[in-house]
């Protein structure tokens, strides 16, 4: 049976298995016999007088297999459709040959599956990091989820110093704020502890453990 998908991302990205995956799980050449029936289809669909034996799409889609094993049912579905809307260009010569159809599928594989990748990976990168801020805390939720006293955090001591003149804090005071840190007395998460240290280094121009070092 043939595979169908509703749009090119979903033969490219759906649930669909490959030509290898076919074979593996039904112990036949049912790959070969994907890509067998849509040469055919394509032999069926031509008025060219010049058309495929039916040993050329034999050893053709032998070819084939080995050469494109990965690609998914789907989408040697969608390069056919694909060729058959080029088949009347002057580049086939009014005929459809083995040579052309396996330097029209690499062409295809290596600009248009790869640039459907490419944009693809974008998508999801796009997806991962709104997603990442939408489950992200804000410092005031986190220091009540916490039962921490915001102005007693290190990082509420660390943004209260933005606004106060250098000379209101001492040296025991920021040496307390990076022993904080160091230590992680407030129990903050990995993420949480990063934008805490960025803080730091923003605040002092050291890193807190560059501080307890300093005698």
């Amino acid at each position: 049976m043939l595979s169908t998908c509703k749009n090119r991302e979903e033969c490219h990205f759906g649930d669909h298995k490959t030509l290898r995956e076919l074979n593996l799980e039904n112990g036949l050449k049912v790959g070969q016999g994907m890509v067998a029936t849509y040469l055919y289809l394509l032999n069926v669909a031509t008025n060219y007088k010049v058309k495929l034996s039916d040993l050329q799409i034999s050893m053709l889609s032998e070819t084939i297999y080995d050469k494109f094993f990965y690609l998914k049912d789907t989408e040697v579905m969608l390069f056919f459709s694909d060729f058959y809307k080029n088949v009347n260009s002057d580049v086939f010569f009014r005929s459809i040959e083995p040579n052309t159809i396996i330097t029209m599928l690499t062409k295809w594989v290596r600009v248009k599956r790869s640039a459907a990748i490419e944009q693809h990976d974008k998508k999801l990168h796009s997806e991962r990091l709104d997603s990442e801020m939408a489950d992200s805390v804000s410092w005031e939720q986190y220091n009540i989820q916490k039962g921490i006293d915001e102005k007693d955090s290190p990082i509420g001591r660390i943004s209260a110093g933005l606004a106060c003149k250098a000379n209101k804090e001492t040296d025991e005071s920021i040496r307390k704020s990076a022993e904080e840190l160091v230590n992680n007395r407030w129990g903050y998460d990995k993420e949480t502890m990063k934008k805490a240290r960025k803080a730091f280094v923003i605040r002092y121009n050291y890193a807190p453990e560059y501080i307890l070092r300093k005698e």
